[in-house]
């Protein structure tokens, strides 16, 4: 089953503490998660023993930071925040600094087309997180096919046993199997239970546990609006049902499929699809259309994929180093550890962002 952190369930303080983050951090070129914590504190976005401030960091922190409330709290959203490609790890792996991308969510008038967008990018396994999942899944674009599967409405449990413990989620027969079993849990009591407990038996997860890995997955299709809490059960709206049509007329792309692409191909697809991806979340991409262009035109001659019809976030996928490699210095990150300097979003300034 995905493993994936559970700081909170409102995604507006999931987004507007991150913005903080960045509004304080970004001239930084690498930060701790003592960092992180101390930003959040002295804005109070996080409490400890019902302290804000100080207090609450002079009650949580332990030397043993394994019981180190706060700490543990700050490294679930840096874990997240990392799955979505705003921040990435630089000289460490709990250093971190923000991505490109990352630069875009915090300085954008109205982030939230852009995090919709990286809600969709999330897929395992991937190099960002470099966790070596057997599991091979597309999570929200999974768990919208099922619902659709599903008469239009899914479960918690059927979250935890069907798009979140699915093996290959671009397999035609893999993803039917799994439909049709939970199927068939609906028309007998007890059985959804039972293939709940055999997920956690077989990955050595309490079923608490898996349910606090639903949690951010569930908060977040309803914040999108593609679905709605009835009775038990998340419906897929209009709006998630035009959503899953929009995806499913692009090609799902894959880590994999991006190593095996000819070297020279890399770069360009990298820049064309990091664009194309804004460019979908409302940007005004203008002030790069030559350089789109000229990688696009590059990429048909090499008979690679149209950046325009694939659903790709290389920030999300792809080692940072290479994602940043491809971009030209404006849009990568251009901070060295020695300087530290400021880096400003100058490939699309924050009055460019505007709702298609």
């Amino acid at each position: 089953m995905l493993r994936i952190p559970n700081p909170g369930s409102d995604l507006d303080v999931f987004v507007r503490i991150f913005r903080d983050l960045h509004h304080d951090l970004k001239g930084r070129y690498g930060f701790d998660m003592d960092a992180i914590t101390k930003a959040m504190v002295e804005k109070s976005n996080v409490s400890s023993q019902g302290a804000f401030g100080a207090e609450a960091l002079r009650r949580s922190t332990k030397a043993d930071r394994s019981r180190d409330q706060l700490y543990n709290h700050s490294k679930m959203y840096a874990e997240l925040y990392r799955t979505l490609g705003w921040f990435h790890s630089t000289t460490a792996k709990l250093i971190f600094s923000f991505s490109a991308l990352g630069d875009h969510v915090g300085e954008a008038t109205n982030p939230r087309a852009l995090v919709c967008e990286c809600l969709l990018g999330m897929a395992y396994p991937n190099e960002v997180l470099a966790v070596k999942s057997a599991q091979h899944v597309r999570v929200f674009g999974a768990i919208l096919k099922t619902m659709q599967a599903l008469d239009g409405r899914i479960s918690r449990d059927e979250i935890i046993a069907g798009p979140m413990a699915v093996e290959d989620d671009r397999k035609p027969a893999v993803m039917e199997k799994m439909f049709s079993t939970l199927r068939q849990c609906r028309a007998k009591d007890g059985a959804l239970a039972s293939l709940v407990a055999g997920v956690g038996q077989g990955r050595d997860i309490t079923k608490t546990t898996m349910e606090n890995y639903t949690r951010f997955p569930i908060a977040a299709i309803q914040w999108t609006g593609w679905a709605e809490k009835r009775q038990g059960f998340f419906y897929l709206t209009t709006e998630g049902l035009e959503e899953l049509e929009r995806i499913e007329a692009l090609v799902d792309f894959r880590l994999e499929d991006f190593r095996s692409m000819p070297e020279e191909a890399r770069a360009p697809f990298i820049r064309a699809c990091f664009y194309r991806m804004l460019e979908r979340a409302g940007f005004d991409l203008s002030p790069v259309t030559a350089r789109v262009e000229s990688d696009e035109r590059t990429l048909r001659r090499m008979k690679a994929p149209d950046a325009r019809g694939v659903l790709f976030s290389p920030f999300q996928q792809i080692e940072y180093t290479e994602v940043s490699a491809a971009l030209p210095p404006s849009d990568a990150d251009s901070r060295t550890p020695d300087i530290g300097v400021t880096q400003n979003v100058r490939f699309l300034p924050q009055d460019a962002f505007r709702i298609a």
